[in-house]
C-alpha cells in the first residue's frame, strides 16, 4: 500500500514532515475533516478529526507533529473577537489596489462580514481583533483602517494595500 505512483498509493499517500515521510489518508464530508498518518521511523501514528470548519487543520497537524519531533512551532490561535452587525458597517464597500488588478467587495450577512474578490465566490471572514479579519482556509488576513478608508490584504507572504472606492 506504500507503493506510490503519480503521488498516490493504494489508499495511502505520502505525508511529508521535514525529513520524515508518513503514509496515510485524509477525508472530509459535511463540515468534518480528518487525517491519519503513520510515521514508521519512530512508530508514530497521528490522527485528527475535526468539525471546526473555520480552522486550518493543517496548521494544527503541523503544530502537533512539531511537538512530537521537537521542532519549533506556534500554537494555533483559536480566539475570536465579537463584532456587532452595526460595527461591520464601517468596512462595507468595494476596495481596489494599485498593486494587483483585483477588486474585493466587502458585504455583510447578519453578523458575518463577507468578502468577494473579482471572479471568485464570496467567503466569510472571522473577526480576530479590532479591525482585523481572517479566512483561515485560504490563509487570508484583512486589516481595515476605516479612518483612512484602506484595507491591507495579507496572504502567502504578500501584503497588498486596497483603497475604498
Amino acid at each position: 500500500m506504500k507503493s506510490i505512483k503519480d503521488q498516490y498509493g493504494v489508499g495511502l499517500f505520502q505525508i511529508p514532515f521535514y525529513d520524515k515521510i508518513g503514509y496515510g489518508h485524509t477525508g472530509g464530508i459535511d463540515g468534518f475533516s480528518s487525517v491519519f498518518s503513520h510515521f514508521a521511523d519512530e512508530n508514530i501514528d497521528f490522527a485528527l478529526t475535526s468539525n471546526g470548519t473555520h480552522f486550518n487543520n493543517n496548521n494544527i497537524a503541523i503544530a502537533l507533529l512539531s511537538a512530537v519531533y521537537n521542532k519549533p512551532y506556534d500554537i494555533p490561535n483559536f480566539s475570536s473577537h465579537e463584532v456587532s452587525s452595526e460595527d461591520l458597517e464601517k468596512y462595507l464597500g468595494i476596495y481596489a489596489s494599485k498593486q494587483i488588478p483585483l477588486k474585493i467587495t466587502i458585504t455583510k450577512d447578519k453578523k458575518t462580514l463577507m468578502a468577494q474578490a473579482t471572479g471568485q465566490s464570496a467567503f466569510p471572514l472571522e473577526s480576530t481583533e479590532k479591525d482585523k479579519f481572517k479566512f483561515e482556509q485560504a490563509g487570508i488576513v484583512l486589516e481595515f483602517s476605516p479612518e483612512d478608508k484602506t484595507m491591507k490584504l495579507k496572504q502567502g507572504g504578500g501584503e497588498f494595500l486596497f483603497n475604498l472606492e
